[in-house]
């Protein structure tokens, strides 16, 4: 389906977010959801079927040095036909590594991107003609 999305919900969760876009292909929801991770300096790690995993920073360094490497990491599934969309996002990274301050920079980086996204998302279809 061609065409731009409109989202109806986007909530947020304690690891992610589920938004609910109309009017769309899974398939455009699914390009949106990639551009605005390219755009915010993520490379797209892992791809099987709907769901992406998209990364940001060194895997291998943060296993070894923990919480003094940055690293973020999302999963991404998108599902439902073109009259609703439901896109899945959550984080992969728990923050564990880096200690109870670890935790808390990821629930802050965690909010931030949620709201980037958002806005990111209410800028994805064009304005209404007037």
């Amino acid at each position: 389906m061609s065409g731009y999305g409109t989202v109806q919900s986007f909530q947020a969760t304690d690891k992610g977010a589920t938004v609910v876009v109309t009017g769309a292909s899974p398939e455009w929801v699914a390009a949106q959801f990639q551009a605005f991770f390219f755009r915010e300096g993520y490379k797209l790690e892992k791809t099987e079927g709907m769901t992406s995993t998209y990364g940001k920073g060194n895997a291998i360094a943060r296993l070894l040095l923990g919480g003094l490497v940055k690293r973020s990491k999302y999963d991404v599934t998108i599902s439902g036909s073109p009259e609703s969309v439901t896109a899945t996002l959550g984080s992969a990274m728990k923050g564990y590594g880096g200690g109870a301050l670890g935790v808390v920079k990821e629930k802050k980086l965690r909010a931030k991107l949620l709201g980037d996204l958002k806005a990111f998302l209410g800028s994805a279809a064009p304005p209404t003609p007037t």
